[in-house]
């Protein structure tokens, strides 16, 4: 199952991000706005993804998706426990989508385990 660490200390607990790209087909801009919040005191991610749609100068399409919560962080650690609650033996945590082993630094994460 995989696992992600979404804040760090000294991390923005906001953040924003936006791209346009050019669709070669009509020459229509397509322009994706991301916002993020993180709350330390649960641990979760809200979100908010507008794409739209432009063509000379004007949004003709435009769509929002809010998810709140969006997503759960868990340190490497957390991870490790809520398997070993749950009864899991031969734990291993692996570095993104791969079976190499994790790193400290990793913030993705893979974890396998086998319950007997």
């Amino acid at each position: 199952m995989p696992f992600m660490t979404l804040w760090k200390e000294g991390d923005p607990l906001e953040s924003e991000y936006s791209r346009e790209v050019i669709r070669p087909e009509d020459g229509a801009t397509i322009r994706r706005w991301s916002y993020s919040r993180f709350d330390l005191e649960t641990s979760l991610e809200h979100t908010i993804d507008r794409y739209e749609i432009i063509k000379n100068g004007q949004v003709v399409q435009s769509e929002e998706h809010r998810q709140s919560p969006a997503t759960r962080s868990y340190t490497q650690a957390e991870a490790v426990a809520i398997y070993e609650q749950a009864g899991f033996k031969d734990i291993q945590v692996l570095s993104e989508f791969t079976f190499e082993p994790v790193k400290p630094t990793d913030t993705l994460f893979s974890i396998i385990g086998f319950k007997p």
